[in-house]
């Protein structure tokens, strides 16, 4: 737990249990920061004993709400990247200005980064930070650089314009609802041993998809083996998850940048946002050198703010062109990062690992391996099959594309045991047709050769066809309750190597209803090479 000082803490009222694990904390060095990845407070391995089912997991205790005391004066520079949307970033100012800090001791200027927005958008900026500015007497900065979006770049500019002790890093479509956020993230970011701070973020409420509001969109972020993803997303504030995970502060390998804090000290000796990575995981990336300095990431889920990010918005996977970027940028941050796709050290090895558990699961181990399942033959279909069939009804998704061998790497590094085969290819995520029963499908995994990861043009009409191994996926099921038999709908394909002929290959599902003649198919976007 990342208390902030241990004598602090409410000791005569404190369980006995709690104050033994608080000084054996502190004796191992749990309140400072670490030599590099070194954690002397850490996972057991193994479980040591199961609870009785319903019986109370916090022995009646419960996670409280923090109220800190800033005790010395602090300033927090709020960096906001911003371009061609001055109506969505008045919401943003309006309510951050309205709450304000939640401390006569703690300060704010405001700095709005704009990569070039129209001339006509431009004045509307100019017109709204000076409405800002003169009705609560702020303190803003207005930077106007027009290039090419990198979001890094824009949060390095703000932040060398920062005057500031603390820098926060603040999506310009998020909502202020309380007035306690800005002093509780400005707490934990002044302690030495903490690195990134963020907080709980909700979706905005709607009427269909999420009428109460309650629906999460970050509880902070773990590192899986497909990379990293939010924890608890679209999943209800309403109940207590998983140890409490959407309650109380919490030791993350990471948090959002849609509302990241960070002392200016550590972020300018990191060199700031690496801006190699332009427009996805750099806030992943800052995350992670953070913590391999030996610094905590702290989210705080006692309070939240709104991301306005809609349930509904379009799909990276929908874009060949996004979708080959987001694989690049995935590739880069592994290669920065390759301790972080062993083993997250806040995330416990017994839970799910290889799917987009958004939950905490516990994992099945009789699931073997992706290099120990049987490989799939390849069915070559020479003329391939009728346009006819593609229908947007299938919704295909994949998780992973790409070699066994760089699976492996991910999988095994760092592990004892070693891999029964590290060649050949590897395809993994889930797919099911919208509306219908899904129980009531054959599915054949389908690959075909492209022009290239961005131009998704067949080269010739032949497609591969390959038997696909059916895996139970809980986290879909959870997040598609309108649709039927959702939970079998996981797959995994292993594939020789030497059975596709070299070249990039888009991979997509056919369906063969059992019912009737029926047959519907359709292709993603993600792509692999072979070589």
């Amino acid at each position: 737990m990342p208390w902030g000082k241990v004598s602090s803490l409410d000791y005569e009222n404190m369980p006995v249990c709690d104050k033994l694990f608080g000084h054996m904390a502190l004796i191992e060095g749990g309140f400072n920061k670490r030599d590099g990845m070194n954690f002397p407070v850490y996972h057991l391995d193994k479980v040591l004993f199961h609870r009785a089912h319903g019986e109370d997991l916090f022995l009646g205790r419960s996670f409280h709400k923090e109220n800190h005391t800033i005790e010395s004066p602090v300033k927090v520079s709020v960096v906001i990247p911003s371009k061609d949307h001055p109506e969505v970033l008045k919401q943003c100012l309006v309510s951050l200005t309205h709450y304000g800090s939640g401390s006569e001791n703690v300060s704010y200027e405001i700095i709005v980064v704009d990569n070039g927005s129209c001339e006509d958008k431009k004045k509307q900026y100019e017109e709204l930070l000076d409405k800002i500015r003169t009705e609560n007497s702020a303190s803003i900065s207005y930077i106007y650089e027009p290039r090419d979006f990198n979001f890094s770049y824009m949060c390095n500019l703000g932040a060398k314009n920062a005057t500031g002790d603390l820098i926060l890093f603040l999506n310009d479509d998020i909502e202020i609802v309380s007035g306690e956020w800005l002093r509780e993230l400005s707490f934990y970011a002044r302690l030495p041993h903490v690195g990134a701070v963020g907080c709980k973020l909700l979706y905005p409420a709607d009427p269909v998809l999420n009428p109460d509001g309650s629906l999460i969109q970050h509880a902070g972020l773990t590192a899986i083996h497909i990379g990293p993803m939010h924890k608890l997303q679209r999943l209800s504030d309403n109940k207590v998850w998983y140890f409490g995970a959407n309650e109380g502060t919490h030791d993350m390998c990471g948090v959002t940048a849609a509302c990241l804090m960070v002392s200016r000290d550590k972020f300018e000796a990191l060199g700031g946002y690496y801006e190699g990575l332009a427009v996805a995981f750099n806030d992943v990336d800052l995350n992670w050198r953070l913590l391999e300095e030996g610094y905590y990431n702290v989210c705080c889920n006692y309070f939240n703010l709104v991301h306005h990010e809609s349930l509904s918005r379009g799909d990276d996977n929908a874009d060949a062109k996004k979708t080959d970027r987001l694989m690049r940028e995935n590739n880069t941050l592994m290669k920065r990062h390759m301790n972080m796709y062993t083993k997250d050290p806040f995330y416990h090895q017994a839970l799910v690992n290889d799917d987009v558990a958004q939950d905490y699961i516990m994992a099945n181990p009789k699931i073997p391996h992706p290099d120990e399942i049987e490989s799939s033959n390849a069915q070559l279909v020479s003329r391939g099959y009728p346009d006819s069939w593609t229908n947007e009804c299938v919704w295909f998704r994949t998780d992973y594309i790409g070699s066994l061998n760089k699976w492996n790497k991910m999988y095994y590094k760092g592990r004892k045991e070693k891999p029964v085969n590290d060649t050949g290819y590897f395809i993994k995520g889930y797919s099911f047709v919208v509306g219908s029963d899904n129980a009531i499908y054959n599915r054949t995994l389908l690959l075909r050769r492209v022009k290239s990861s961005e131009d998704l043009t067949p080269v010739e009409p032949c497609v591969y066809s390959f038997k696909v191994h059916d895996m139970l996926r809980e986290d879909v099921e959870k997040n598609l309750k309108d649709q039927q038999s959702v939970e079998i709908t996981g797959y995994r394909s292993r594939i020789e190597e030497g059975v596709l002929p070299k070249g990039t290959y888009q991979a997509g599902m056919l369906y063969k209803d059992t019912t009737s003649r029926t047959r519907v198919m359709n292709w993603g976007t993600k792509t692999m090479d072979v070589i």
